[in-house]
């Protein structure tokens, strides 16, 4: 595999041409949380629905080599406040090549909110530590479900700072 990424943007529509891969891509990308309900194969499913909903849906997709190897969406939350960051995720054996920050960055350049939201596991050192070197502070902690784990509520001003 080569380390030339392509990112393409997709809107609530165009998202189904990816869609399948997308899936398979979760499940690639999360195979040690899985078994939890909250973190499911249905759940992640039952929750996309709901997030393509909105008009303001976006997902930035990454592709190496032809092949779907990262995905970062959200949605307004607070028009003209607020960015909600739904889903952020690499696969396996395209990590630690930038990916990550390449999507968050492209998602994120040309928003015109204030600021970005986030919930990440509390466990997940790796993603905490790429969000707090990428400007990212933790603002508290909520449980989104009764089947959740309490999570980590971050955010981030915006427009981004720049490069990290």
């Amino acid at each position: 595999m080569t380390n030339a990424v392509t990112l393409s943007r997709y809107d609530r529509t165009s998202v189904q041409a990816i869609y399948d891969d997308m899936v398979q891509l979760y499940l690639a990308a999360n195979p040690d949380i899985l078994h939890l309900s909250f973190f499911s194969r249905e759940q992640f499913e039952r929750a996309f629905v709901n997030q393509r909903a909105h008009d303001d849906f976006e997902l930035v997709a990454a592709h190496q080599d032809g092949k779907l190897v990262g995905v970062i969406f959200g949605f307004t939350e607070i028009p003209g406040e607020q960015y909600a960051i739904c889903e952020l995720m690499v696969a396996p054996d395209a990590r630690r090549q930038g990916v990550a920050k390449q999507l968050h960055d492209e998602l994120l350049r040309l928003r015109p909110e204030h600021r970005g939201d986030l919930y990440v596991r509390q466990d997940n050192e790796p993603a905490l530590a790429a969000y707090r070197k990428w400007g990212w502070v933790k603002v508290g902690e909520v449980q989104p479900r009764a089947d959740a784990p309490v999570l980590d509520e971050m955010q981030v001003g915006l427009p981004l700072a720049g490069e990290g």
